[in-house]
C-alpha cells in the first residue's frame, strides 16, 4: 500500500550527490528515520519526494515540529530548495509555492487571467496540537514530516524528563488521526519522515520504536524484517575543508561540531572491559538483566558483569523481586547511581558491550 515505485525514477536525477530518500522508500515501511549531520540534503531529500508524490499521485503531506513556534518557524522555508531541484531533475515545473494559514499551496500553471493556479497540497502542524486535527479526515495525506525530532535536552520533548514515552505517543497519536479514512479506522497508506541531528540515538522515540536495541556501533542503515521502520544514520557527507573555513564551522563550540558538523553525539562508542583495577560498588537489575557497577582512580565508570553474592537493586518494578536488596524510586536514595548519572554526563561511563550500553542507558538518559 505505501509503494511510491512511480516516482523512484525521478529522486536519482534530483540527487545529484546528495541524500535521497529513494533506498529507504523501497523498503515500504511507515516509519523511515534519518539521523546525519547538517547539509548532507535529509530535509530537501524527503522534500523532494513529497513534493514529487503530490505532483505525480496527488498524495499531500503534513510538516510537522514539537512545538507552535518550532513549525511556524521553519515551515515557510522548508520546502525551498526542493523546488529548484524538481524543476531542473524533472518534468514537472513548480511556479511558485506557499504558504498560507497553515497550508501549502502549489501552483503548476496559470489560470486564464494569467495569475497563478494555486491548489492545497500539504499543511503544517505542530505535534503539541495534534489533539486538535482529531475530528479532522486526512485521507488525501499519505507523508507526515517530523522535522528535528531528535533534542539536545530531555527536558524539550513534549512528557519532559519525567514522561519521555509521551513523546511518542503523541506522535502515534498523529499518525492515526492522519491514516484514518472516510468510513474507516485506518488506511495503512502514510508514512512518516523522522528528521534529526544525531544529538544521541537514545531519545523518546528511538527508544519507543525500538531502533536503539538494533542499531550497533559502525552502523549506518538497519531495517530489520519484523519490524516497521527503516532507520538510516547519514554520515557519508563528512565536514570538508570548505566547511571548516566558513565563520560557523570556526565560531562554534567542539560540541556543536562534533553534533552539527561530524554526527557524533554524546552517546559513547567504547565498549570497554572493566579495569584490572577497580572499586566494585554494587549490583543493579534493569529489564530482568544484572550489572555489576564498577569505577576506577579517575572516577570513570563502567558497567559490566556483576559480581556473585552480592544483593541487588532493582532499577524497574518489573524486575522486582522478593530477592532484590530493595528497588530504587528515586535517584537520590543511592549515591552510587547518583555518581554514575554524573558520569554519563561527563561522558566517564563504559559498558561491557553493547547490549548493556543499550538497556542502561535507556534509563539513564531520563534520570535527573
Amino acid at each position: 500500500m505505501l509503494n511510491s515505485g512511480n516516482v523512484y525514477k525521478y529522486l536519482d536525477n534530483c540527487a545529484n550527490g546528495f541524500w535521497s530518500a529513494k533506498r529507504c522508500l523501497t523498503y515500504n515501511k511507515p516509519i523511515i528515520c534519518v539521523t546525519g549531520t547538517r547539509s548532507v540534503g535529509k530535509s530537501t531529500g524527503v522534500a523532494v519526494f513529497c513534493l514529487v508524490d503530490f505532483l505525480q499521485n496527488g498524495h499531500k503531506f503534513m510538516y510537522v515540529r514539537r512545538r507552535q513556534r518550532d513549525t511556524y518557524k521553519t515551515c515557510k522555508t522548508f520546502f525551498d530548495n526542493a523546488i529548484q531541484v524538481v524543476n531542473r531533475g524533472t518534468p514537472f515545473q513548480i511556479l511558485g509555492l506557499k504558504f498560507y494559514r497553515g497550508n501549502y499551496y502549489i501552483a503548476t500553471s496559470k489560470t486564464e487571467d494569467g495569475e497563478l493556479d494555486y491548489k492545497v497540497c500539504g499543511m503544517a502542524c505542530p505535534l503539541s496540537e495534534e489533539e486538535d486535527l482529531k475530528s479532522s479526515v486526512f485521507s488525501d495525506y499519505f507523508t507526515i514530516i517530523y522535522d528535528e525530532f531528535i533534542s539536545k535536552d530531555p527536558n524539550r520533548y513534549l512528557g519532559t524528563r519525567d514522561n519521555p514515552e509521551f513523546e511518542w505517543d503523541a506522535v502515534m497519536s498523529l499518525y492515526q488521526t492522519v491514516d484514518r479514512g472516510v468510513d474507516r479506522p485506518f488506511r495503512n497508506e502514510t508514512r512518516i519522515f523522522l528528521l534529526g541531528n544525531k544529538s544521541t540515538i537514545y531519545n523518546p522515540i528511538c527508544l519507543s520504536i525500538g531502533i536503539a536495541d538494533y542499531v550497533q556501533k559502525g552502523a549506518h542503515f538497519v531495517s530489520p524484517k519484523n519490524k516497521l521502520w527503516v532507520w538510516e544514520d547519514v554520515d557519508g557527507v563528512e565536514t570538508t575543508g570548505e566547511v571548516q573555513k566558513s565563520y560557523a564551522y570556526q565560531m562554534s563550540s567542539e560540541s556543536v561540531k562534533k553534533y552539527a558538523y561530524h554526527n557524533e553525539g554524546k552517546d559513547t562508542t567504547h565498549f570497554l572491559r572493566k579495569p584490572d583495577v577497580a572499586k566494585y560498588h554494587t549490583s543493579v537489575k534493569l529489564k530482568g538483566n544484572v550489572y555489576g557497577i564498577y569505577s576506577d582512580d579517575d572516577y570513570n565508570f563502567y558497567i559490566y558483569k556483576p559480581k556473585d553474592g552480592y544483593h541487588v537493586i532493582s532499577l524497574d518494578v518489573e524486575s522486582h523481586d522478593g530477592n532484590d536488596l530493595h528497588l530504587i524510586q528515586k535517584w537520590r536514595e543511592s549515591p552510587t547511581l547518583t555518581m554514575v548519572s554524573n558520569a554519563y554526563k561527563r561522558g566517564k561511563l563504559f559498558f561491557g558491550n553493547g547490549k548493556i550500553q543499550s538497556a542502561f542507558l535507556k534509563y539513564l538518559e531520563f534520570v535527573p
